[in-house]
């Protein structure tokens, strides 16, 4: 086996991706890599000090229009982005246990679609240095609706 591709609920992934990477696996992270950012920090680190190749799975990346997009704005065709705004919605029917709406389980919608949306913000505006979240929330506390506002460090071309 050459690498572990980790599925499961987003507050499971630190602890398996840590596992594999002692084991000297490398690893493809369902979106979202972690369920928080110290332990994202956690499995980049493992990753790096053990050299093995860990990645989240974030396919829209890979998408040949978002590809395109990035070199549009690299070569500078459509001059600096100072703003990115997306919109995504699913209608999701309440399920008291589903692990959508399930806190222990990673639930709530930033880190099921939002995550989508972040990701897109920072390919092109960079790293954020602030965040301001409006949530509608179920009744279990995770959020069924949010709308976020990012302050980027500034706008920067592609990585």
């Amino acid at each position: 086996m050459d690498a572990i591709y980790i599925a499961t609920p987003h507050p499971q992934h630190r602890d398996i991706a840590l596992s594999a990477i002692a084991h000297r696996k490398a690893v493809l992270v369902e979106k979202a890599f972690t369920a928080t950012l110290v332990g994202a920090q956690q499995v980049a680190q493992a990753a790096t000090e053990a050299g093995v190749f860990a990645m989240e799975a974030m396919w829209t990346r890979f998408l040949p229009v978002i590809s395109a997009a990035r070199e549009v704005v690299a070569w500078g065709r459509i001059g600096d982005v100072i703003a990115v705004q997306g919109d995504l919605y699913a209608f999701r029917e309440y399920q008291e246990g589903h692990r959508l709406f399930d806190k222990g389980l990673g639930g709530g919608a930033i880190l099921d679609l939002g995550v989508y949306l972040v990701n897109l913000a920072q390919m092109f505006l960079g790293d954020v240095k602030g965040i301001d979240c409006m949530t509608r929330l179920y009744p279990t506390g995770v959020e069924k609706a949010a709308s976020i506002t990012l302050a980027h460090i500034g706008a920067g071309s592609p990585p």
